[in-house]
């Protein structure tokens, strides 16, 4: 779309340059100049600036943000149907819960029960998020996002909820990818996506769900992929599709997906599903401008 655009209509915002030892050093503008050489564009207009190398940080950021505040903003989507049932469910498991602590003799009850509200009280958080992200238009607080750092602080806070449903998580072979983004909502898009992945590996005896960071060209992508056990065939249309209201995990996993669909919008991303060696779901951002 960015090509067919500057083939259209030129680049309309001026690259960022600095005059750097008798040469010109791109500051801004990776993307818009890959896009004018792919349309045949011999020239492309220019802003140059004596800047040293904090100074070329500060332009380089401050453009990022410009260009990504010009993104559309896309519509919510509709929720997923029992979206708020499912919320009021969560809230009833918690409730359930309250009786393991009724017997002060009895530890290991007491034990097992803080560990299902905390989990509980997890899923309740993050699906409220998601529902929230669904239902109305978000604002973005746009930072740097380290997305390997993002991935393993959300990995680690899930794993008493992992260690209860008996899915391997883990975060491995990432490399280093950032992102300007906002990362609350991407917290929710990853969680969405890793809760996708894992209700389908509830259903594969000996699967666990791994994710991973890495870059691609211009973009960053956020692998969720499901590892150690083979999908049955019978689950692998509704995975694959995003759109499958009959996905595994029903309806919390269908908003998970959503919501990562959503997120991935408002920061020019996008979500797909693919059943290439091991099924998963790949996030894919706009990599960081330098």
């Amino acid at each position: 779309p960015l090509v067919r655009s500057v083939a259209r209509f030129g680049i309309l915002q001026p690259l960022l340059v600095r005059r750097q030892s008798g040469r010109y050093e791109l500051i801004s503008g990776a993307r818009r100049l890959a896009a004018a050489m792919a349309a045949g564009l011999a020239e492309v207009p220019c802003l140059v600036y004596t800047a040293d190398d904090g100074r070329a940080r500060e332009l380089a950021e401050a453009a990022n943000l410009l260009s990504q505040e010009q993104l559309p903003a896309p519509k919510p989507e509709p929720l997923p149907a029992g979206g708020f049932a499912e919320l009021t469910e969560q809230f009833g498991a918690i409730e359930a819960c309250l009786h393991l602590f009724g017997e002060r003799e009895r530890p290991t009850r007491e034990r097992v029960g803080l560990a299902l509200i905390r989990t509980e009280v997890w899923r309740a958080a993050w699906l409220a998020q998601a529902l929230a992200v669904l239902s109305a238009e978000v604002p973005l607080a746009r930072r740097t996002i380290d997305l390997p750092a993002l991935v393993e602080r959300l990995v680690e806070a899930m794993m008493p909820e992992r260690s209860l449903t008996g899915v391997g998580l883990e975060a491995t072979g990432s490399e280093p990818g950032a992102v300007q983004g906002d990362e609350q909502l991407l917290t929710i898009a990853l969680a969405g996506m890793i809760e996708a992945v894992q209700a389908a590996a509830e259903r594969c005896p000996g699967a666990r769900v791994v994710s991973a960071v890495r870059p691609h060209g211009d973009r960053v992508l956020v692998e969720v992929a499901l590892r150690g056990a083979e999908m049955p065939c019978a689950l692998r249309p509704a995975f694959l599709n995003l759109q499958s209201p009959d996905r595994p995990g029903g309806t919390r996993a269908a908003i998970g997906i959503k919501a990562a669909s959503r997120v991935a919008d408002l920061h020019g991303g996008t979500l797909t599903a693919t059943g290439a060696g091991a099924p998963r779901l790949v996030l894919s951002l706009p990599a960081e401008e330098r």
